[in-house]
């Protein structure tokens, strides 16, 4: 089964955003960031709720405030 490639909604400078980036490599999720700031319908959709961790395939969000234990049961939801 491929793994799934999530989403991280993020911007420059956020501490929240490197916080959710750190805690998704330590669950060695497979990811890409993606800076909100460069698009303005990510811009229009996310605006002050990033970080958000995003999965295309069930089209499921998890926004922020999260820990690492909801991270992980987010996870395992997504697998």
């Amino acid at each position: 089964m491929r793994e799934k490639t999530l989403q991280l909604m993020s911007r420059q400078g956020c501490h929240l955003c490197q916080h959710a980036e750190h805690m998704l490599r330590a669950q060695n999720a497979v990811f890409t960031v993606l800076d909100i700031d460069q698009s303005s319908a990510l811009q229009a959709r996310y605006g002050v709720l990033v970080p958000v961790v995003y999965c295309p395939e069930s089209d499921q969000e998890l926004l922020y405030p999260f820990n690492t234990e909801q991270l992980a049961v987010w996870l395992a939801e997504q697998a």
